[in-house]
């Protein structure tokens, strides 16, 4: 017994000489400690508030950003389909001009097919080769508009990817800040 009662005065010695040592602290740093702890929550409410500030006005731009690509989207789609029906218009037209001059051509050969058998097979030749140099003129706008609308969408899809790295960026932000806060409480 006479241990426990030792024991339990060098436990009240240490409690005093600890409070002691407490009160020593808080005459000596307390009013520093007081500063910092004054600092470290103004600065966490002043970060908060900005990080705050910071999350509305990057949802705001994203929000901006993403109605302006749909519009601009849209714009592009509509450009391209009135391209293209312009382009469809014109081919037809190319079409029925070329089957119109093809005919009369063709009307011209059978009457003149006594003039020569080789004047008739060169127009003749000579209007293939502009039928398929028209063609192939028409296929390769036909192409380069699609290679454009792919662009185009390659470009918007871009867009999202930037966005969505943006997002995991400033996710990886927020957890840090929350990681520091964590370790400074």
């Amino acid at each position: 017994m006479e241990k426990s009662s030792i024991n339990g005065q060098k436990g009240v010695e240490s409690n005093e000489v600890m409070s002691e040592l407490t009160q020593l602290r808080h005459i000596v740093f307390g009013e520093a400690q007081q500063e910092l702890d004054d600092k470290i929550t103004s600065l966490k409410v002043d970060l908060t508030s900005q990080l705050s500030e910071f999350k509305q006005h990057h949802s705001q731009t994203i929000t901006s950003l993403t109605d302006l690509i749909n519009k601009n989207h849209q714009t592009l789609l509509s450009s391209l389909n009135e391209s293209n029906i312009r382009h469809d218009e014109k081919s037809e037209h190319i079409e029925e001009t070329l089957a119109s001059a093809k005919n009369q051509l063709s009307s011209e050969i059978e009457m003149t097919d006594a003039s020569g058998k080789e004047d008739v097979d060169a127009l003749h030749d000579r209007v293939d080769k502009e039928i398929r140099q028209l063609t192939q003129m028409l296929n390769d706008y036909k192409t380069q508009s699609l290679d454009k609308l792919s662009e185009v969408n390659n470009e918007l899809n871009s867009s999202k990817t930037d966005r969505k790295t943006l997002a995991k960026l400033l996710a990886a932000m927020a957890t840090n800040l929350e990681a520091d806060d964590d370790s400074n409480e």
